[in-house]
């Protein structure tokens, strides 16, 4: 997810290969993901997936989800890498 002065800009969730959530527009982000997908694809058959439901699944590999967290916020395969104190707070109760 990602948020803008406190409003959603964009929402993707997928797990074994079901959406429960796409919100927003497409990050130049996720069009590059999918534009590299179909520069790879393999044959037609997959490349029409890719351009029919699998676009969207396309891009939530593990690699790509990390890439994103990173642009966006961290990386959770970096965080032994990051101070946290340099990331403000965070939550506050």
């Amino acid at each position: 997810m990602k948020f803008l002065n406190g409003k959603t800009i964009r929402a993707y969730s997928v797990a074994d290969g079901e959406i429960f959530k796409n919100e927003g527009d497409l990050t130049e982000m996720e069009k590059e993901f999918i534009e590299k997908e179909i520069r790879n694809a393999k044959d037609e058959e997959e490349l029409e997936w890719i351009n029919g439901e699998g676009k969207l699944l396309c891009i939530s590999d593990e690699e790509n989800v990390l890439k994103m967290a990173e642009k966006w916020s961290i990386n959770p395969d970096k965080i032994d890498q990051i101070n946290i104190q340099e990331l403000g707070t965070i939550i506050e109760y």
